[in-house]
């Protein structure tokens, strides 16, 4: 038996206060914490979104919500400055999947991140 799940994102004047360069988006992953899809929230198509899941008891998944100042998303290494040991962990994740070395949140390693990561060089984030 199959159910769908409804995740609404309302109060809209308050997503479109988000600055343009600040990264927002919502994650979902299914009950076994596998990363299902990622989904730009300024995008207006993505303010209701759908998914179907086997109904069982317990959790279905996980939506995660993710507004990040570009600067920190390019710190891979937390050090307070994006710099050459950035590029070095992105370069070593190139064109894998999963969170280690993403940047923009898509679980996909590659020209995304780097732009971000570009974007961002020898910036100070604290």
């Amino acid at each position: 038996m199959q159910a769908s799940i409804t995740l609404a994102l309302t109060n809209v004047p308050a997503w479109q206060m988000i600055p343009p360069d600040v990264l927002a988006y919502v994650k979902r992953y299914n009950a076994a914490g596998e990363f299902q899809g990622k989904y730009e929230i300024r995008d207006p198509a993505n303010r209701i979104i759908e998914w179907t899941v086997d109904v069982a008891v317990g959790q279905f998944g996980l939506i995660e919500l993710i507004i990040q100042d570009p600067c920190i998303a390019a710190d891979l290494d937390a050090s307070g400055t994006v710099d050459l040991a950035d590029l070095a962990m992105l370069a070593k994740a190139w064109h894998n999947r999963g969170p280690e070395g993403d940047i923009d949140g898509d679980e996909n390693i590659g020209f995304a991140d780097l732009i971000i990561l570009a974007d961002n060089w020898l910036c100070e984030c604290n």
